[in-house]
């Protein structure tokens, strides 16, 4: 989007925290770019073990002052992505999907190489509620970014908690339903 006011009101005036996961890649670095070229989008962490500590820089993605760094537990508090794009491979990418998932990252993945066996155990993760995950492997990246635009627009700009319903204004159905384990109790 050229009109930066535009592209800010459609996420609610917010830039999106984007994390590129494979950042010293081809398709990483492609990726990199492309959202530093984007007026809604911040590129807030590279991430790519085997090069954890070299300035993004050598790679090619210059002016950010980014240092490549891992996944882990002070990620999230450091850089408080939004998004997680994924070009690395798939046992990295098993991973990183895991990742994101438990620490409600929503992640587009391009990588190829995931079977219906590892999206089955990693949907469990990706409820809409915490995170959601679109995997488009194979896909040119434009596409994907394509995709990661519509993606956000219409995710992030939403409250899960807020949930349009025909019944807003009108009393909730009656219900009662026994509590697991013990059969006595019931809540209503």
């Amino acid at each position: 989007m050229s009109d930066a006011s535009s592209s800010e009101a459609s996420n609610g005036g917010e830039r999106i925290r984007v994390a590129v996961l494979g950042a010293a890649g081809r398709m990483g670095t492609t990726v990199c770019r492309a959202v530093l070229a984007a007026d809604d989008m911040e590129l807030v962490a590279a991430i790519d073990p085997p090069h954890e500590g070299e300035p993004l820089d050598a790679f090619g993605v210059t002016g950010t002052g980014l240092t490549i760094d891992m996944l882990g537990p002070s990620l999230k508090k450091k850089a408080d992505p939004q998004v997680a794009v994924d070009f690395t491979h798939m046992e990295a990418a098993r991973g990183n999907l895991r990742w994101c998932g438990m620490n409600g990252v929503h992640a587009v993945v391009g990588t190829t190489g995931l079977t219906p066996s590892d999206l089955t155990d990693l949907s469990a993760l990706f409820d809409g509620e915490r995170a959601n995950a679109i995997v488009a492997p194979n896909f040119a990246i434009g596409a994907v970014l394509i995709v990661l635009a519509v993606f956000l627009y219409i995710g992030l700009a939403l409250n899960p908690r807020e949930v349009p319903s025909p019944l807003v204004g009108k009393p909730g159905p009656g219900f009662s339903l026994a509590r697991h384990g013990q059969a006595s109790e019931y809540l209503t």
